[in-house]
């Protein structure tokens, strides 16, 4: 998803599989071309979006289940707040904004943003 995004193409989840790499166990190494926030920063995450840099944004539900969305973009004032930022979720079509994401996912756990 953050890859179509990022580049205003469609690129699907089948070219990924042959662009990523994986550890023996299955897991997907992340991108070198990525850098890595564990503290949840929105001043961060408006600086990225000004400089036309989609994030990557995850957190956790109250049973540990992890979930990441793409923030695209901020729609509000000076004082930043999780409602204005608008997002892109691959699993509700009904969430636009990160305040929503956060109502299911209330437990932060990492962005990414591209280089």
């Amino acid at each position: 998803m953050i890859e179509s995004y990022r580049t205003g193409t469609t690129i699907t989840p089948s070219a990924m599989v042959s662009k990523l790499t994986y550890t023996a166990g299955g897991s997907v190494y992340w991108p070198s071309n990525y850098t890595f926030t564990l503290t949840n920063n929105y001043s961060t995450i408006y600086q990225a979006l000004k400089a036309k840099k989609p994030v990557l944004f995850g957190s956790k539900n109250a049973s540990g289940g992890q979930h990441w969305v793409v923030i695209t973009g901020y729609t509000g004032s000076s004082t930043l707040t999780a409602s204005n930022f608008t997002i892109n979720d691959p699993g509700s079509s009904t969430r636009t904004n990160l305040q929503q994401f956060l109502s299911s996912y209330p437990n932060f756990y990492k962005f990414a943003i591209y280089k």
